[in-house]
């Protein structure tokens, strides 16, 4: 019994690690996209300065953070949003709605991570989650190594890849909804609800 444990433990951890190097990895070739800019501003939004230089201040940040090549691609997708900062104020209604996801890129921001960085640290972070929750919930029912091989097959669909590498509230919206299913199934319908 004790050698069982033993061996589920080994294939377990070298799963985790496997795990922790792609979601460093997706960390450090994020695919940049332009809905950071408006959670880039919903972040540094303050009653007390005037949204003129939050939205100068947030294109020089992503001019200084990104490869140019992906600046210039990503900037010159609304190039009117660009230059006219009221009209650029105006959409943010479309990205308020997402709360969850905006404080917690507010908070990573806070905490000096880069800000351009604090849109996309979130999907890598949701993916490493997303990846525990299955190995765990797995292991709970598949025999090792299987559990820790299936996890890692998921872990390395294009949906998920793809996704943990976007400034989007995509990958936290499914780290939750996946541990609220997984609470449900394992423990608690209360809590899982609560989750959702």
């Amino acid at each position: 019994m004790k050698l069982r444990q033993t061996i589920k433990s080994f294939y377990s951890g070298v799963a985790l690690l496997i795990l922790l190097a792609v979601s460093v990895l997706l960390y450090q070739k994020p695919y940049y996209n332009w809905d950071m800019f408006p959670y880039m501003a919903l972040a540094m939004e303050d009653r007390d300065t005037p949204f003129d230089s939050v939205h100068t201040r947030i294109y020089e940040t992503a001019y200084i953070s990104m490869p140019a090549s992906d600046f210039d691609a990503i900037s010159a997708r609304q190039p009117e949003l660009r230059k006219d900062a009221n009209a650029f104020h105006e959409i943010l209604r479309y990205y308020k709605i997402k709360p969850g996801y905006n404080l917690v890129v507010t908070l990573f921001h806070t905490l000096g991570v880069n800000l351009v960085a604090s849109t996309y640290l979130p999907s890598a972070l949701c993916y490493f989650a997303i990846g525990c929750i299955m190995l765990l919930w797995l292991a709970r029912m598949i025999r090792p190594p299987f559990a820790q091989i299936i996890t890692l097959v998921l872990m390395a669909s294009p949906f998920l890849v793809t996704t943990a590498r976007f400034s989007s509230p995509d990958m936290l919206c499914a780290a939750l909804c996946f541990l609220g299913l997984f609470l449900i199934m394992e423990f608690s319908v209360v809590l899982g609800l609560i989750v959702f």
